[in-house]
């Protein structure tokens, strides 16, 4: 799992394509994760959203096996209020 959704897409993009390269070559799945995911993580709450149709499109055309995006989901507990 390659979690490169605090990176900027072209920047997210460049590691998932070098990840997926190793991950190919030794036979290994990969997931990766682009957009936010809502929820309470390091102690921080952030918001769902939902992932950018485009990118998503773009970072599909890599050779991964699962993409986590955000639907407007959380990690974790909802927010209270």
């Amino acid at each position: 799992m390659y979690d490169g959704s605090c990176e900027e897409f072209k920047i997210n993009c460049k590691n998932t394509k070098a990840l997926s390269e190793i991950a190919k070559k030794n036979y290994v799945s990969l997931e990766v994760e682009i957009g936010k995911i809502g929820g309470c993580e390091d102690n921080k709450f952030v918001q769902g959203a939902i992932s950018n149709l485009e990118e998503v499109k773009e970072i599909s055309k890599l050779d991964i096996c699962c993409l986590a995006i955000g639907i407007n989901n959380f990690h974790g507990e909802y927010p209270k209020d």
